[in-house]
């Protein structure tokens, strides 16, 4: 049998990698860092203090999965009960955004909505005559212009740093 290499040893290489173990796949990984975990590597600095690459979270309510990481860490960690908010211009938004409008200013919300019932009206969203080629195609057909650009086209460039239609949605 053949080995699969695998880029990457973040959540999704090791996730892939587990899941072909599972099924007697042999599997090496490949990471660009000298080390593993990509976005769930944490570093401890000489004062003790523990900094984190990115956010060791997970949502998960599969209590197969709940396992597998508890297992990885030794039983050593936390369940915070996040409770995921959006600011906008004074504004606190549940999360997520597009099903919690209510209380921004009006003329948004219907210019959200009509955007929104436009987009999913557009027959061209459907066939092939309008590509979607990139993240920005994407959020504008599945949400309207306004919420698009409004929302995660914004949050996207702060968190990304560029813009929607420099990201492609493979």
């Amino acid at each position: 049998m053949e080995t699969v290499s695998i880029l990457g040893t973040g959540m999704a290489g090791w996730g892939a990698a587990y899941r072909l173990q599972q099924e007697g796949v042999p599997t090496v990984t490949y990471d660009k860092n000298a080390y593993h975990g990509g976005h769930t590597a944490s570093f401890k600095h000489d004062t003790g203090f523990t900094f984190d690459e990115g956010p060791h979270v997970s949502f998960t309510k599969n209590e197969r999965l709940q396992k597998l990481f508890a297992e990885s860490v030794d039983g050593k960690f936390e369940v915070i009960r996040a409770r995921p908010n959006n600011y906008w211009k004074g504004h606190w938004i549940k999360h997520p955004a597009i099903c919690n409008l209510s209380g921004l200013p009006t003329d948004l919300v219907v210019k959200c909505l009509t955007d929104f019932i436009a987009a999913q009206r557009d027959p061209e969203n459907e066939g092939t005559r309008r590509p979607i080629n990139t993240y920005a195609d994407w959020l504008i057909a599945s949400y309207g212009q306004t919420f698009a650009a409004t929302f995660p086209m914004e949050y996207g460039f702060k968190y990304h740093t560029t813009t929607a239609d420099h990201m492609s949605t493979a």
